[in-house]
């Protein structure tokens, strides 16, 4: 998706139902809780090309449920949100 100050790609994928990430060529790594289940993750961009004199923007939509049902707490959530980097990349 994007390169951290060292240099190195992170990924970010959804395995099953659990979002994974990975740091260059490491291992994925799980980030979701085990009591969560991820159905739907979704990164939309734009402003991705260089030169386009628009700032990089991705929106990142997950959905899922969290809790146990066994405990009946179990309940659903969506989330959005938007990130920007502040410098153009041309």
């Amino acid at each position: 998706l994007t390169k951290n100050a060292s240099s190195r790609r992170i990924a970010f994928r959804l395995n099953g139902t659990a979002i994974q990430r990975r740091l260059g060529n490491g291992a994925w790594q799980t980030l979701t809780a085990p009591d969560v289940t991820v159905t739907k993750l979704v990164f939309y961009t734009t402003g991705s090309t260089p030169g386009d004199t628009s700032s990089p923007t991705v929106t990142i939509y997950v959905r899922g449920t969290a809790g146990l049902t066994q405990d009946k707490t179990q309940s659903d959530f969506s989330i959005q949100t938007t990130v920007v980097q502040q410098l153009l990349d041309i």
